[in-house]
């Protein structure tokens, strides 16, 4: 959620060195969006070359409007989300969380004991906890919490992704943030959509990274 991209300094070392990678960064200082977020990534999408979307936790939504929005057109090969959503991850109990004072909370340092907790897992080092907690901390309090009530109450409403396009959802079973009704947001617009889970927390880009792309492959998806 913190949109910066400083988080992927794990995964990217561990893509093939054939995979051009672009790392899509949202403002830190400006609240945008889903639909604006959107906006802001089918600019920066490839014209001349397939590619693959991948999407984590507060981004699915975003990758899945991208994808409705190019059925039939675009180079879009797959979509892949891990330890994602749809929408309304917390099911209607997230219309009751987003009235909290969530710009109060982000304006305190996130103990370290909420990152192990909720995001990083019990076996995360010292070193990224700290990382973690540095970058969350370059986001203005009003844009993290904006872009978290906007994910508790987002509704996708009527709109499916084509049949024909590759929907890869990786969950993990150590996700201690998101459960049941995040799973259930991906199936409701996307039937098509694969499914894998692998050992690691909700961040398991930044803790499993390997982890992911070893699943990711035995699905024929190359990174």
């Amino acid at each position: 959620m913190d949109g910066t991209g400083l988080l992927f300094d794990e995964l990217l070392p561990c893509l093939s060195t054939d995979t051009q990678a672009k790392v899509v960064s949202y403002p830190d200082h400006a609240y945008l969006s889903y639909q604006k977020l959107e906006e802001l990534v089918v600019r920066q999408l490839p014209v001349r070359r397939k590619y693959i979307i991948m999407a984590e936790s507060f981004s699915g939504p975003i990758a899945l409007r991208v994808a409705h929005r190019l059925v039939g057109g675009g180079r879009l090969e797959a979509v892949v989300l891990v330890a994602s959503f749809a929408y309304r991850p917390q099911g209607w109990m997230g219309f009751v969380l987003a009235r909290l004072p969530l710009k109060m909370i982000f304006s305190m340092p996130l103990p370290n004991f909420v990152l192990r907790t909720l995001l990083l897992g019990e076996s995360a080092s010292p070193g990224i906890i700290k990382r973690t907690g540095e970058v969350i901390r370059q986001v203005a309090p009003a844009v993290l919490a904006g872009r978290l009530r906007e994910a508790l109450t987002s509704d996708y409403g009527k709109r499916r992704v084509d049949p024909a396009l590759r929907v890869v959802a990786v969950f993990a079973d150590g996700d201690r943030l998101l459960g049941r009704e995040a799973r259930r947001s991906i199936a409701d617009v996307c039937e098509q959509a694969e499914v894998e889970i692998v050992d690691a927390p909700h961040f398991a880009l930044q803790v499993r990274p390997r982890t992911v792309l070893e699943a990711l492959l035995r699905l024929g998806i190359l990174l």
